[in-house]
C-alpha cells in the first residue's frame, strides 16, 4: 500500500519496449535499484510501469542493448495536476461540487412514511410538508417532537407519529386508530356538534350519557371522562353516528368574469446556481393580472454541466372581461357548486340518503340547494364546539 502511494505521488508512466534484449534490459533495471512493476510480454517485447524518475533513467540503463523504448499512458499526482493547470473548467468545477457538498451535506433531501397506506401516506406527507419538513430543511435544527405533534393533529385516524433523521433520509412512522379516532388526552366532555337523532353510540374511554334513538340538541353532552382510582379525570374519546339532514348551496350569476390575453408579454430571466438565485434581466414591477410561464434550460460553462439553470418566467397580460352565461349554462355551474358544498361536510365513510336537488332561478342568476340524510359522526370536544350552528 505505501509503495502505491509512493508511486501515485511520484508519477508512473507505462513503458512498452520492443526487442528481443528484454531480459538484459530488465536485470539491468533490477541491478540499479529501479523497479518496473506489472510486466506484461508481448509477442514483439513487453511492456510494464514504471515511476516517472525511474523512467528518466531508462535510456541510460539501455545504451549498448537494441530496443525501441515507446512511452505511454501517464498516471499519478504530477499527471492530474497537468491536468488541473491545463483545465480551468476544472477548477471550477471543484469549486462548485464542494460548495454544492457543503450546502446538501447536512440537510434533508428524502421524506419517506412507513406503515401506512399509500393514500395515508400522501396525507402524511403534505401535513409534514405544511409542519416545516421537507426537501432541503437543515436536519440539525429540526424540532422533531413539534412536528410529530402537529402532523398527528392534521392527519385523521392517527395515534401515535414517530420522526427518525438518517443522514439525507427523514423516516416518520405511525401507527392509525382501529376505527375512529378517540378524543383523548386533556379532553374532558364530547358533545353533539348539531342537533341529530342517536343513531349509534360506542365510548373509547369514558362514560356513555345518551341512548341509542335519543334526539340531541347542538352542544349536548354525549360521554364523559371517568374519575381515576388515584382521584384524577381520564380522557375520554368515542364514536356517536347521528342522523340529520344535510344541505348544500350554490348560486351562479349570469354574469361571469374570463380572463383573456390581450397579447403583451413581459420576461424576467434569472440564474439559479447553488441554490441561489440571481435575478439577470427583465426587472419592473409585474400587474397581478398576468399569467406566468416559467421555462428552465441546463448552465453550461464550456461545455461544463454547472449544477444551475437558466430560469426565464414569462408574463403574459390577461384582462378580466364579464361574459353573459345562458340559463343552462348557469343552471349546470349552480348545480355542481350545490353538490362541492354538499359533500365538503360529508365524513369518510358517512352513510348518505337520497339526494334531492331543487333549483330555482332568480333575477341575478340561478340558486340550488341538494338535501339529504347523513348519518356521521356527531361527537367533538367540547373546547372545539362550533360557534354557529349549520
Amino acid at each position: 500500500m505505501i509503495r502505491g502511494l509512493l508511486a501515485f505521488l511520484r508519477g508512473w508512466v507505462l513503458v512498452e519496449v520492443r526487442s528481443a534484449d528484454v531480459p538484459q534490459l530488465l536485470s539491468r533495471l533490477a541491478a540499479a535499484g529501479l523497479s518496473a512493476a506489472g510486466v506484461r510480454w508481448r509477442p514483439e517485447g513487453a511492456e510494464w510501469r514504471m515511476t516517472v524518475p525511474a523512467a528518466r533513467q531508462l535510456h541510460s540503463v539501455a545504451r549498448g542493448l537494441r530496443v525501441r523504448v515507446h512511452f505511454g499512458r501517464r498516471g499519478g499526482w504530477p499527471a492530474v495536476w497537468h491536468r488541473m493547470r491545463t483545465r480551468p473548467g476544472l477548477w471550477l468545477g471543484v469549486a462548485m461540487a464542494l460548495s454544492l457538498v457543503g450546502y446538501a451535506a447536512p440537510r434533508v433531501w428524502v421524506v419517506a412514511v412507513v406503515g401506512t397506506t399509500p393514500v395515508m401516506a400522501a396525507r402524511v406527507l403534505s401535513a409534514a410538508d405544511a409542519a416545516g419538513l421537507s426537501a432541503g430543511v437543515p436536519r440539525d435544527t429540526l424540532p422533531l417532537a413539534r412536528l410529530e405533534s402537529r402532523i398527528a393533529q392534521h392527519v385523521p385516524g392517527v395515534a401515535w407519529v414517530g420522526i427518525r433523521v438518517e443522514g439525507a433520509l427523514a423516516v416518520v412512522s405511525l401507527h392509525r386508530f382501529y376505527g375512529r379516532a378517540p378524543h383523548a388526552g386533556p379532553v374532558r366532555l364530547l358533545v353533539a356538534a348539531r342537533a341529530a337523532r342517536i343513531v349509534r353510540i360506542h365510548a373509547y374511554l369514558g362514560e356513555v350519557l345518551v341512548a341509542d334513538g335519543e334526539a340531541v340538541g347542538r352542544g349536548a353532552p354525549l360521554i364523559r371522562s371517568w374519575t381515576l382510582a388515584t382521584g384524577q379525570q381520564g380522557g375520554v374519546g368515542g364514536e356517536v353516528i347521528g342522523q340529520f339532514g344535510l344541505a348544500g348551496t350554490g348560486f351562479q350569476s349570469l354574469t361571469l368574469d374570463r380572463r383573456r390575453q390581450t397579447g403583451r408579454r413581459m420576461v424576467r430571466s434569472y440564474v439559479a446556481l447553488s441554490g441561489d438565485v440571481v435575478q439577470w434581466s427583465g426587472f419592473g414591477q409585474v400587474p397581478p393580472s398576468w399569467q406566468a410561464t416559467v421555462q428552465s434550460a441546463p448552465l453550461v460553462w464550456f461545455g461544463i454541466h454547472l449544477p444551475g439553470a437558466w430560469v426565464r418566467v414569462v408574463y403574459t397580460e390577461e384582462a378580466v372581461v364579464p361574459v353573459r352565461l345562458s340559463p343552462h349554462a348557469a343552471l349546470a355551474r349552480a348545480r355542481e357548486q350545490a353538490a362541492r358544498a354538499f359533500w365538503r361536510q360529508i365524513q369518510p365513510g358517512a352513510r348518505v340518503g337520497a339526494r334531492r336537488m331543487t333549483c330555482q332561478r332568480e333575477a341575478s342568476g340561478v340558486l340550488c340547494t341538494v338535501r339529504a340524510e347523513v348519518e356521521q359522526d356527531i361527537a367533538v370536544p367540547a373546547f372545539r364546539l362550533p360557534t354557529k350552528s349549520p
